[in-house]
């Protein structure tokens, strides 16, 4: 797994704040939560799980990172998985793990490499409905 550059992290960050004014992306998501109400949300790169705290408390939640670090407060129908999500998407019942039914909403906010992002989106896409968000 690649290295971050912590500078180039910051500087990145700094720059779309300036050139992209608005809400952070964890309002967004919270505002997409309430206005969504997905039954289901599996989320890729979760980290310390602040955007996964944006989910309801009804929803069952799926974190998928190899080295999660979850603060407190995550939402109570919440399962982490520790691996990367080609080895998630792998090994994985993935329609169980969300109920039986079709995922209502997907945050891919994994590796931040295109590829990754493409594999995480064809790996998500099979367990998706018409009314499915993958963000």
């Amino acid at each position: 797994m690649p290295e971050y550059d912590q500078n180039l992290l910051q500087t990145n960050l700094r720059q779309a704040g300036e050139n992209l004014p608005g809400p952070d992306y964890y309002t967004v998501l919270e505002w997409i939560h309430r206005a969504h109400r997905p039954a289901n949300y599996l989320e890729i790169g979760i980290r310390h799980g602040e955007s996964i705290k944006r989910a309801l408390p009804t929803t069952v939640c799926v974190g998928v990172d190899p080295l999660p670090q979850p603060s407190p407060g995550m939402p109570v129908k919440t399962t982490i998985f520790g691996v990367t999500s080609d080895e998630f998407f792998a090994h994985e019942d993935v329609r169980a793990l969300l109920g039986g039914g079709r995922l209502e909403c997907a945050f891919i906010d994994g590796l931040h490499l295109w590829e990754q992002a493409l594999k995480d989106f064809i790996n998500t896409e099979p367990f998706c409905g018409p009314g499915s968000l993958v963000l």
